[in-house]
C-alpha cells in the first residue's frame, strides 16, 4: 500500500473517532482530507465494464438459469439452493482474490451446507 492510502485511512478512522465524540465539524474535516489523499480511479472505463459484466452477464444469466430450474424442478427445493451463494462467493474470494480462509469462516460455511443438506434431505 501506498502512503498516500494509509494517510488517508488514518484520516477515515479519526473522523470516525470524531463522529462517535459527537464532533460533526471535526469529522467533516478528517472526512475532506481522506476524500483528498485516496487514491484516484486511473481508468473509469473499467469500472464501468465490470459494472456491465455483472449486470448483464453475471445476473441476466443467473435468473435465466433460475427461471429455467423453477420450470424443471420443485420451488421447495430450489429455493434451499439460493443459500449456495455464500459458499461460491467465499470459495471465489480465496482462490481469486486470495482472502484469507480462516476457522471462523470454513466452520460458518460448514453450517451453511449443513443446513441446505437438513432442508433438502426425503
Amino acid at each position: 500500500m501506498n502512503a498516500e492510502f494509509l494517510q488517508a485511512q488514518k484520516a477515515l478512522q479519526n473522523a470516525r473517532e470524531a463522529l462517535r465524540d459527537g464532533n460533526r465539524s471535526v469529522a467533516r474535516r478528517w472526512a475532506e482530507q481522506a476524500a483528498k489523499l485516496a487514491p484516484q480511479l486511473e481508468d473509469p472505463w473499467l469500472i464501468l465494464a465490470a459494472v456491465a459484466f455483472q449486470g448483464i452477464l453475471v445476473a441476466g444469466i443467473s435468473y435465466l438459469v433460475w427461471f429455467f430450474l423453477v420450470h424443471s424442478y420443485p420451488i421447495s427445493q430450489l429455493s434451499a439452493f439460493t443459500f449456495l451463494t455464500p459458499i461460491f462467493a467465499t470459495i471465489a474470494g480465496v482462490v481469486l482474490l486470495n482472502e484469507p480462509l480462516t476457522l471462523r469462516l470454513i466452520l460458518s460455511l460448514t453450517f451453511v451446507s449443513i443446513g441446505i443438506y437438513v432442508v433438502n434431505r426425503r
